[in-house]
């Protein structure tokens, strides 16, 4: 059985991304897509203390959402809710990614990553 806490807290983010999908204009089913995947990401990494994974969640909902407009355009995934979930799954793992390349100097790396293979 869920905790409490937990079920509110669904609860609570279900109603707050349909009031801003309602207020805002944004599109539900890619802000609940971007939601479902941030919360997979953050959920399994058990590592990170609470401050930290409160961030993450925030940003991986953000840019799994902005990033789900992309993802459908250019792979065969249509449908918003999925490439807001996966945007929202690999948006820290990139991030971090990107970082740690950053850090170690290692540009050979960072320019492999943004290569397009035909």
């Amino acid at each position: 059985m869920p905790e409490p806490t937990a079920a509110t807290v669904s609860v609570t983010s279900l109603f707050g991304i349909s009031l801003a999908s309602i207020v805002l204009g944004i599109d539900a089913n890619t802000a609940i897509g971007a939601f479902a995947g941030a919360t997979l990401f953050i959920t399994s990494a058990r590592e990170l203390n609470l401050a930290t994974r409160f961030v993450y969640l925030l940003i991986s909902v953000v840019i799994g959402y902005h990033a789900a407009g992309e993802i459908t355009a250019h792979t065969p995934i249509a449908a918003p809710a999925i490439a807001g979930f996966i945007g929202g799954l690999c948006s820290i793992s990139a991030g971090l990614l990107l970082i740690r390349q950053l850090q170690e100097g290692n540009l050979t790396n960072i320019s492999n990553l943004f290569k397009v293979k035909k």
